[in-house]
């Protein structure tokens, strides 16, 4: 079972971004989370996060394709409405720093 990831059922976009979020935990974490203090799982659970918005709506596919609302996300990358506006709100942030408008 080591070299698996196993997703709970759900619509295709929450299966697309449950995927992306345990792609993280399969590449990057080791050890098992019940025995894991709590922070440590926080700081885990907040990388696979990051590491989902990235992996499921791709920075240089935003620049490629001119996205210019949550909606084009929603529409492009399958994901759903709060994923997307997370991942939009990342990309202006990034976006702004480095054009140096910020």
């Amino acid at each position: 079972m080591d070299n698996e990831i196993i997703l709970n059922k759900g619509t295709p976009r929450q299966e697309w971004m449950m995927f992306g979020h345990e792609v993280c935990h399969y590449l990057r974490h080791c050890g098992i989370q019940l025995v894991m203090n709590k922070l440590f799982i926080d700081l885990q659970e907040y990388q696979a996060n990051y590491f989902a918005y990235h992996f499921c709506v791709p920075t240089f596919m935003l620049d490629e394709l001119k996205i210019n609302s949550v909606k084009d996300i929603v529409d492009h990358f399958n994901v759903d409405y709060e994923f997307a506006w997370k991942r939009f709100e990342i990309y202006q942030n990034k976006h702004y720093l480095r054009e140096g408008i910020m």
